[in-house]
């Protein structure tokens, strides 16, 4: 009866043991987006919370589609990571890089053996404009305009190019002051003076030269007859 009752409880033990160590393993292994939530309205920088863990952890990854993707066509959100999360910001997703539209979000975990875990958010409005869209309502009439034309604002006049000045707007020009032809004139003598006093030095230069050149010819030709005479 004792050996009965020892194996019974043994074998609740083991029962126990194995259901304990299977919810473990099932509570550290998640891959699982808690925010935001399908349906949700999103704008701006939006943080994604949630869990990326397992025994076997190897890097997460996120990225978004279009709801419906018929391309199954995915983009990256960031770059990917190698450090578990558990219950915690996953990312941040701007959304202001996309247009306007119905999205989804995918999580994505892998692990040493190849596996990959998955959870997608689906239905994300991404709203970002929030310029109003003005209500046009079928049958109504646009409010009346006043029939009065508004005068144009006045305009002067231009004057029409070529046309000559009014007397009072045109600058009077003093007459030359008879002091000014004196100085003219006096200006215009002392260059010419200054011009026939450098022509004669040069001319007398010339002058010069020429009486000593032919000074210099009387004596080769003197002193080439006194040779010629003491030769003979």
């Amino acid at each position: 009866m004792i050996q009965r009752l020892l194996s019974a409880a043994c074998c609740l033990c083991a029962a126990l043991l194995l259901l304990v160590s299977t919810a473990s393993a099932q509570s550290s292994r998640a891959a699982q987006i808690d925010s935001p939530a399908p349906a949700d309205r999103l704008s701006g920088m939006v943080t994604i919370a949630g869990s990326a863990t397992d025994p076997a952890f190897v890097a997460y990854e996120l990225s978004f589609s279009l709801d419906p993707d018929e391309t199954e066509t995915w983009f990256p959100i960031g770059e990917r990571m190698t450090t578990s999360v558990r219950d915690d910001n996953l990312g941040i997703w701007d959304t202001t890089l996309v247009s306007d539209g119905n999205y989804q979000l995918r999580l994505q975990v892998f692990l040493e053996d190849g596996t990959v875990l998955e959870a997608i958010v689906d239905r994300l409005q991404v709203q970002n404009d929030t310029t109003p869209i003005p209500s046009i309502v079928v049958g109504t009439q646009p409010a009346p305009t006043s029939s009065t034309p508004t005068p144009p604002a006045s305009v002067a006049d231009p004057v029409p190019t070529g046309t000559p000045l009014p007397l009072e707007f045109q600058e009077e020009q003093a007459p030359p002051a008879p002091g000014s032809r004196v100085g003219r004139a006096l200006g215009l003598g002392a260059l010419a003076g200054g011009a026939a006093l450098i022509l004669t030095g040069l001319f007398l230069a010339a002058r010069r030269d020429i009486r000593k050149r032919q000074e210099q010819r009387k004596m080769r030709n003197l002193l080439r007859r006194s040779e010629e005479q003491m030769k003979e």
